[in-house]
């Protein structure tokens, strides 16, 4: 071997020990692939082309793809040779071929009809490699004639019942007028079964209905961004501490903030074995986690006192309005007890005036009971 040819290869030098290198190096690379003749020593399933099974055996062999084309596609370059008696001077006779992928079929139709036959040359040496692959077992996954006529062979399996003749029974494939016993069994059918819909396994608030027939508008509403129109509610607001706030605790932005402390006080409060993982998911310190853990249970163990046992968290609305106009929501807990529902709304931050702070979000709160008492 030439010393550039050895370099690229890995082994420099001229010496008994690089060529014994050498010749390990060829034993690795496994050149003789077919399996032990003596006994089914695979010890799992291999999966090729028929390209790359060429040449090689196996004790059960399962041909797929009877199903692809014959036909060259539109726009493919090939290499032609008139012969190879004189290999000295080959490229003399040698020529490009090309399938032009004209847009209209009537244009491509002469081109592929003259290339056909070599097309179907071609296919057959593909089929004879890929069924002989077989030593004791082969199955093939044979794709059913289609409905439409057709005049020459399409597919790969086309080709196979044109030119051998194969047709089948319960018990017995027929190849070339010879009966062979043979295991038939139906696969998928061309229009498999629609798949039933999974059962609804998540709780439904309402009954599903059809959007409304109303002139739709380019807007949406959200609860969060309605302002006060109207003042507060004259009912006295009832205050009730369950547990000790949590202390200011600087990551990202306050809205970063608060989607940290609703995800931590949504698994405290529902997954509360997951909580190992907070830290990792929030960024929250454990000092705070411990606070959310802490008001998660006061809030919890004083719904069950009150008799709200199902908890529904992240629940999301939507109502449309007669004039076709959406208001989307998603209310942070919805709890269900003998009573009704109370809806549980939470906000984070300093609060020196609870009343100040209600009258705000009361627009906010207004919308959810209006949404929820409509479902």
């Amino acid at each position: 071997m030439a010393q550039d040819l050895r370099a690229a290869a890995g082994f420099h030098g001229a010496g008994l020990q690089v060529f014994l290198g050498w010749i390990a190096h060829q034993t690795a690379r496994d050149w003789d692939r077919h399996p032990d003749p003596d006994g089914w020593s695979a010890s799992g399933i291999e999966i090729c082309t028929w390209h790359a099974a060429k040449g090689r055996e196996w004790p059960i062999t399962v041909v797929a793809g009877l199903d692809q084309k014959i036909a060259e596609r539109p726009g493919a370059l090939w290499a032609e040779f008139d012969g190879f008696d004189d290999l000295d001077n080959v490229l003399d006779t040698a020529g490009l071929g090309y399938l032009p992928a004209f847009a209209a079929l009537e244009s491509r139709e002469p081109f592929t009809e003259a290339r056909r036959p070599d097309d179907e040359r071609d296919a057959a040496r593909k089929l004879y490699v890929a069924l002989t692959r077989a030593r004791d077992r082969l199955i093939l996954v044979m794709p059913r004639e289609r409905s439409k006529p057709r005049n020459n062979a399409e597919r790969m399996v086309d080709l196979l019942r044109d030119r051998a003749g194969f047709t089948t029974t319960a018990d017995a494939l027929t190849v070339a007028g010879q009966c062979l016993a043979a295991r038939v069994a139906e696969g998928i059918p061309d229009e498999p079964d629609p798949v039933p819909a999974p059962p609804e396994t998540w709780p439904r608030f309402g009954l599903p209905r059809d959007v409304p027939d109303a002139p739709h508008t380019p807007w949406r509403r959200s609860p969060s961004t309605l302002a006060e129109t109207d003042p507060a509610p004259a009912a006295p607001l009832e205050t009730i501490a369950l547990a000790d706030g949590v202390d200011e605790t600087r990551i990202g932005s306050a809205a970063e903030r608060g989607t940290a402390w609703h995800l931590a006080f949504r698994v405290l409060a529902e997954r509360p074995d997951l909580t190992d993982r907070l830290a990792a998911a929030t960024g929250l310190p454990d000092a705070a986690i411990a606070q959310i853990a802490m008001q998660a249970n006061a809030l919890t163990c004083w719904l069950a006192d009150h008799g709200y046992d199902r908890l529904h968290f992240e629940l999301p609305l939507q109502e449309i309005a007669a004039d076709g106009s959406e208001t989307n929501a998603i209310l942070d807990c919805l709890a269900e007890g003998p009573q009704g529902l109370l809806i549980l709304d939470h906000k984070s931050g300093p609060c020196p005036d609870p009343a100040a702070r209600f009258a705000s979000y009361w627009p906010q709160l207004d919308a959810y009971a209006a949404m929820v008492r409509s479902k």
